[in-house]
């Protein structure tokens, strides 16, 4: 007796999964052009997830043996072809390399949502596999607040990346480097030379000092002034330190301990820079986070300004004049 197999595929289910992928690959869509700073089309991010949740539907049926995939090479290139079309049809056709920065922004929001969706599945499933309807759930969930919030965190990670430099410090034959935030309200300048006054974390510069003055720079840096005597008896720092007046929240009339470096570079992207400041000491942190551990004066902005490299070598050569009228005596 001859049996014959029937595979049956439920039409209404087969279109309510097309309708439900449809509306994830818009959204997906949408979060992307909101990463990306790219207008959003509804009608073209529409016909794009239209696209995509075709392709997902060839994948159920070839799931139930209805129709056949080709082997895994092919589908992978597929699936990348696919994803490119649906770029190309939401953003821009006519110009295929303009759509090569929106992969990332794309695919970092897939992983994202399927991370989290599937840890919600598994983690209200039954342990064995995950609830589908709550991975669904989870990874929509993530794409919407992905495209809410994600645009303000890029910005504010732009905006603070680009704020922030390296300084690099060079005394006594030492050297330390530390990541510095532009700050537009240090005013501080040495009253001596007159030089502006990049503010340091002191175990950001702990590096710099010999072991037996280490100590006796925290202490005065912490605002032990009778200690400043013994800074002197180190040959190569007796002439460096400088005492800075400065104002701030809750002092009215402080001093800062700081120091004249032999050289003190900002790095700007590829370019190095050296500027004339002195290097104020600060106890306190100041970033919590820990991102940077220095604060350059508003004067020394220009530097990472694309003239900056006259401003900075006009600054240079006027910190020289002045350095030689100080050693001369003038």
């Amino acid at each position: 007796m001859d049996v014959e197999l029937v595979r049956v595929v439920y039409v209404d289910l087969l279109v309510l999964r097309f309708l439900s992928d449809a509306a994830f690959n818009t959204l997906l869509l949408w979060t992307t052009a909101r990463l990306a700073a790219r207008p959003a089309r509804w009608a073209r991010l529409a016909l794009a997830a239209l696209l995509g949740a075709a392709y997902a539907a060839w994948e159920t049926l070839a799931a139930a043996g209805v129709a056949r995939l080709p082997a895994l090479p092919a589908r992978i290139a597929l699936v990348v072809l696919v994803s490119w079309l649906m770029l190309a049809v939401s953003f821009d056709l006519s110009r295929p390399r303009s759509l090569f920065p929106l992969w990332t922004p794309f695919y970092g929001a897939v992983a994202a949502a399927a991370g989290a969706g599937f840890a919600a599945g598994f983690l209200l499933g039954d342990g064995r596999q995950p609830d589908l309807a709550v991975a669904m759930g989870g990874a929509a969930v993530t794409l919407a607040a992905l495209g809410l919030w994600g645009p303000r965190w890029l910005r504010r990670e732009t905006l603070q990346r680009s704020s922030e430099l390296l300084v690099r410090v060079e005394a006594a034959g030492r050297r330390v480097e530390a990541v510095a935030l532009l700050d537009t309200g240090n005013h501080l300048r040495e009253p001596l030379s007159g030089w502006p006054v990049v503010v340091m974390e002191v175990e950001a510069a702990a590096p710099l000092f010999p072991q037996d003055l280490g100590p006796l720079v925290q202490r005065a840096a912490a605002g032990e002034l009778g200690v400043a005597e013994g800074l002197h008896r180190d040959p190569e720092w007796a002439g460096r330190w400088r005492m800075i007046p400065f104002a701030s929240l809750g002092t009215r009339h402080g001093m800062m301990l700081g120091f004249r470096p032999d050289r003190l570079m900002v790095v700007a992207g590829r370019r190095v820079e050296r500027v004339h400041a002195v290097v104020g000491l600060s106890v306190q942190l100041l970033d919590g986070a820990g991102r940077y551990r220095a604060l350059l004066p508003h004067v020394l902005a220009e530097t990472a300004s694309p003239g900056g490299a006259a401003a900075s070598l006009q600054t240079s050569r006027k910190g020289e004049v002045e350095d030689d009228r100080l050693s001369t005596g003038t």
